[in-house]
């Protein structure tokens, strides 16, 4: 039993100090992409949110555009007319969410890009 637990110990030991040795080697390694800094508004992060918050904000005008139809053709029924308003406000509380969070996002980048 207590060389069991010293063959453990052992590798235990053996497998804990293999990072270090790894870590001693110094190593470097080129930029691939073309962008010194990637926080640029040019770069490939900024060109991929423009994108996304162009998709979202369509999707969101489409969404919009249902729930109002939606609430129109609702003809007095007060489900549909509640279904037509929560279909409203939750696409309004999610744009506040995305657009708040792109604010966020782009204060802190540039804190960071002000800091260096």
């Amino acid at each position: 039993m207590l060389n069991k637990i010293i063959v453990c110990l052992c590798l235990l030991v053996i497998v804990l100090s293999c990072p270090f040795m790894v870590a001693a080697q110094s190593v470097s390694l080129d930029n691939p992409l073309p962008i010194d800094n990637i926080l640029e508004s040019s770069s490939y992060i900024g060109i991929i949110i423009k994108n996304i918050l162009g998709i979202v904000g369509a999707l969101s005008l489409l969404l919009l555009v249902y729930g109002g139809i939606s609430m129109i053709i609702a003809g007095g029924n007060e489900t549909k007319i509640a279904k037509a308003k929560s279909i409203i406000v939750y696409t309004a509380i999610g744009l506040v969410i995305i657009f708040s969070s792109y604010t966020i996002i782009n204060f802190v980048l540039q804190a960071i890009r002000g800091a260096n």
